[in-house]
């Protein structure tokens, strides 16, 4: 926080909490009303400066319980916010084209702005948390995903994750080598390609 506490201009760009909806390793873990107080106190300013900022992301998905009751009043309808979000920040993790869909067209119909996937990767999320183990599968999922990522209105960017909890094959970056793997490789030609 101190970092942040330091910043002496206003970034282009701001992400609200990562994950605040999960009580898994480095979600940021914490209730919809000390979220809207956070976010009032420390971002909500960045916004009158010029930044613009993201939503929080959620962990779960299309699952999500936390953004309303983080920026809505439920009895009034009134907005909570002293700077709304520009972006609607996801994260998707599906092992299909239909479940990347899935979660973007919830997004953009219950919060009507622009999408920005800040990670998605190939991840079967209906049986616990299991990451995709086949390239074949993760390079299908890749071009898919990406191609749909391209083709959609309501996505402004999108990226990969590299983060924890991805197995062994999904990882961008071999960490032994630090060189790109097959993953990473698939990714990047596919973007080459666009």
């Amino acid at each position: 926080m101190s970092a942040f506490d330091s910043l002496t201009t206003a970034p282009p760009f701001m992400f609200g909490f990562y994950e605040p909806d999960c009580s898994c390793p480095s979600s940021s873990q914490m209730s919809a009303s000390d979220g809207t107080s956070i976010w009032n106190k420390k971002l909500a300013p960045l916004a009158s400066n010029g930044t613009a900022l993201g939503s929080p992301s959620m962990c779960k998905q299309y699952d999500e319980d936390w953004l309303t009751p983080f920026s809505v009043d439920s009895s009034t309808g009134a907005s909570l916010l002293d700077a709304d979000w520009k972006y609607t920040s996801i994260h998707v993790n599906k092992n299909s084209l239909d479940g990347v869909k899935a979660d973007v067209g919830y997004y953009w119909t219950k919060y009507h702005k622009p999408i920005w996937v800040s990670e998605f990767a190939c991840v079967d999320d209906k049986n616990g948390f299991t990451p995709c183990t086949d390239q074949t599968q993760i390079n299908q999922f890749i071009s898919d995903a990406v191609d749909f990522f391209q083709s959609n209105g309501s996505v402004v960017a999108y990226g990969p994750s590299n983060g924890e909890g991805l197995g062994t094959v999904w990882p961008l970056i071999d960490s032994s080598t630090g060189q790109l793997s097959a993953t990473g490789t698939t990714y990047l030609n596919k973007i080459k390609s666009l």
